[in-house]
């Protein structure tokens, strides 16, 4: 067997693990969730990947002015959109909250998202494509699959991870990525209507979603520190 066919069998394997997880196991971590990261962790000890190819060796944040003029773009858009269709979640007490609270939520499992995204599925199509608008054309595409059928994260996860995706090839840096992306998600969490985002669950838990009273983008638990009324 060719290498290529090789690889190109190892990422459809892996990603169909990880549609499986999603969709038919919908909790982040169980029993079944052994099968992805264990052909993934195997993967990376049998390639030798280091800490620079994961791109977690240098904390970096120089040289990403395309990350930040995305970030700042795709904050600007999703804020007239909530202007217009969540005024009432852009509340001066709940977004103050909110935001930070959900961007501390997310930055740990953005940060696994894109060691996944790109340490794994961005270094294997790479591999094969040679070309880094084709490699991240192909990992924006995977990556939005992932995400279905919610249609707020396939919007920010498509154009989300074929930046990403052109990034990593260029820098291999994963840490000033999982910060944009953890700042986008909280941004698009809290100024975008419950009906649309459910929540940001994907998979079959994305129909399961049932809206709650109000729209708030804090906690249940902190809601009563903040003056809000739906």
């Amino acid at each position: 067997m060719k290498k290529p066919i090789a690889v190109g069998l190892e990422i459809a394997c892996t990603f169909f693990l990880v549609l499986g997880q999603i969709w038919f196991v919908g909790k982040l971590l169980s029993p079944f969730t052994i099968l992805p990261l264990g052909v993934i962790t195997a993967s990376w000890i049998v390639r030798k990947e280091t800490l620079r190819t994961l791109g977690l060796r240098v904390l970096d944040f120089r040289g990403y002015a395309v990350l930040w003029v995305f970030l700042a773009g795709g904050i600007a858009l999703v804020a007239v959109v909530g202007v217009f269709l969540n005024r009432s979640a852009l509340q001066r007490g709940c977004i103050l909250l909110g935001l930070p609270l959900r961007f501390v939520s997310y930055v740990v499992p953005a940060l696994f998202q894109q060691i996944i995204l790109n340490g794994y599925f961005v270094n294997r199509i790479q591999s094969l494509t040679r070309r880094r608008s084709l490699t991240a054309a192909v990992a924006g595409l995977l990556f939005c699959v992932i995400h279905a059928p919610n249609p707020v994260l396939l919007v920010l996860t498509l154009f989300g991870g074929m930046v990403s995706a052109w990034l990593f090839v260029r820098r291999s840096n994963v840490y000033p990525l999982a910060v944009a992306h953890a700042t986008l998600a909280a941004f698009a969490y809290c100024a975008l209507p419950q009906l649309w985002h459910h929540g940001f669950r994907v998979g079959m838990e994305y129909y399961l979603f049932v809206p709650k009273p109000g729209d708030c983008c804090v906690p249940e638990f902190l809601q009563g520190l903040i003056r809000w009324t739906p």
